[in-house]
């Protein structure tokens, strides 16, 4: 069975890139706009991050974000290098180690802002079902795992045994809070192909049943209170709804249920900057870092 969804992905992907040439892809169209979302989702409104040695941790995450998700064609070694100053780990020796600059398939296809989410955009934990790329997804996640790392010292030791469960559920949900933006920018059904599925997938390569996993984790001792109980139940809520349309014949396929599909998108990202922050603020390992002045 999963020889066969490997295949099944590798083809769609396949596909799709042939198709890439006739879809003009929105993304937005500056990196502080992912930047503001994702503030909404990791402080509580009003919070400052113009305090000592905060600003920079801010910053190092919203940069690393950047570089595993969105970099491509030699863009972005500024960033790759203040990374490297402010000694964050998981990255590689030299940018062109990571820099995405070519089709991993080997069709040919030109990598641009058309192209570039085909490897960067499908999901957190997704296999490919393709040894190269899922090298390079590899590496392009070692950059935002490696940082959340160093910021919030989760305590292993990433080339002895990898990356904790909560650094990994950290990242993941950073990661899908840029996805998450991605399709609030969207304009049609055509400009989210590159995009994980919110839910419904047969493969389960989705967002909100890794998000559920991954607030479980995290979380796992504010299970009682109000803003878990209610972030859990809303993400059930959308996943039910959004899994419905993904499972219709033929998916996500009119202009209707386009608009009926991005709606639930930004629900969920109203959903997470609506509990997340309060459920942060609680945890130590980020109000360590974030809040290092609280009682």
């Amino acid at each position: 069975m999963k020889t066969f969804i490997k295949s099944v992905l590798s083809i769609t992907i396949a596909c799709i890139l042939v198709m890439s040439s006739l879809i003009t892809c929105y993304a937005h169209p500056k990196a502080e706009e992912h930047d503001k979302e994702l503030e909404a989702v990791l402080f509580e409104r009003g919070y400052s991050k113009y305090q000592e040695k905060i600003k920079d941790y801010v910053a190092a995450i919203e940069s690393a974000s950047s570089l595993a998700i969105d970099q491509y064609g030699g863009t972005g070694e500024d960033k790759y290098r203040q990374l490297k100053k402010w000694g964050m780990g998981g990255l590689s020796h030299t940018f062109d180690e990571i820099d995405y600059s070519e089709d991993l398939f080997g069709k040919g296809t030109k990598i641009n802002p058309n192209t570039h989410r085909m490897f960067t955009h499908q999901g957190w934990d997704i296999d490919y079902g393709n040894p190269k790329v899922n090298k390079f997804w590899k590496t392009r996640k070692k950059i935002l795992l490696g940082t959340v790392n160093s910021i919030f010292d989760f305590g292993k030791f990433p080339l002895i045994g990898g990356y904790s469960d909560k650094c990994n559920s950290l990242a993941g949900i950073i990661y899908f809070v840029h996805i998450l933006g991605d399709y609030a920018e969207a304009n049609n059904k055509k400009q989210i192909l590159y995009l994980a599925d919110l839910s419904g997938r047969i493969d389960g390569c989705d967002m909100i049943p890794a998000l559920q996993e991954y607030i479980e984790i995290l979380f796992q001792d504010q299970k009682s209170s109000p803003d878990y109980k209610d972030l859990k139940e809303g993400l059930d809520d959308i996943g039910d709804k959004a899994g419905r349309l993904v499972r219709s014949t033929g998916g996500v396929n009119t202009d209707e249920e386009f608009q009926e599909y991005h709606q639930y998108a930004l629900d969920l990202m109203e959903l997470l900057q609506d509990h997340m922050p309060r459920l942060l603020k609680n945890e130590e390992f980020f109000r360590n870092v974030f809040y290092p002045n609280a009682g």
